[in-house]
C-alpha cells in the first residue's frame, strides 16, 4: 500500500533518496531502478543504508550492478556465464524448482543462505552442460531438518 514502504537511502554515507515510497513510485511487484553516479567503494565494501521512515518497513531485495562509465574504467565486467531464474512456485511450501541457464559446461553447487547470511543448505550439483536446467530444493537444512516457513 502507498505509505507503507518509505525509505531514505544512503550510499557511501551520502543520502541519494529521501522519503522514497516504493509503492507510490513504481507500484506493486515492480522493480525500482536508481543509478547513482560516482560511487567510490573503499576497502571492498559498498555501504548502503535503507532507513525506514515508518516502523516495519520492508525491502524485498536489492541488485547492484557496476556500470562502465568510460573507456578507462579499472574493472572488466565478468561475462554472463549463467542466469538463475525465479523459483516456482513462489511462495512455496515444502519444495520449489529453481531454473538456471548456463552458456557453457561448468561444475556447480547451489547454496542457500538465511537472512543473516548464514549458509543453511547446499546442493552439490557437480558437472552441468550448457543449456537450461531445473533444480529442486526441499527447503531442508544441511542436517536434513525442514526449515521454518519464510527462511
Amino acid at each position: 500500500q502507498t505509505g507503507k514502504r518509505i525509505f531514505s537511502v544512503a550510499v557511501q554515507g551520502k543520502t541519494v533518496e529521501t522519503n522514497l515510497d516504493l509503492y507510490a513510485k513504481v507500484g506493486k511487484s515492480k522493480v525500482y531502478q536508481r543509478i547513482v553516479q560516482n560511487v567510490v567503494v573503499t576497502e571492498g565494501i559498498l555501504d548502503i543504508h535503507f532507513m525506514a521512515a515508518l516502523d516495519y518497513g520492508v525491502l524485498n531485495g536489492i541488485q547492484i550492478i557496476p556500470l562502465q562509465s568510460g573507456i578507462n574504467d579499472l574493472f572488466d565486467p565478468a561475462p554472463n556465464q549463467w542466469n538463475i531464474g525465479q523459483n516456482f512456485p513462489n511462495p512455496f511450501n515444502g519444495s520449489t524448482i529453481i531454473p538456471a541457464e548456463f552458456t557453457s559446461s561448468d561444475h556447480i553447487a547451489i547454496r542457500f543462505y538465511d537472512t543473516l547470511g548464514r549458509m543453511v543448505s547446499e546442493i552439490p550439483v557437480g558437472s552441468v552442460s550448457a543449456g537450461q536446467h531445473y533444480f529442486s530444493w526441499d527447503a531442508k537444512d544441511a542436517d536434513g531438518k525442514q526449515l521454518a516457513s519464510g527462511v
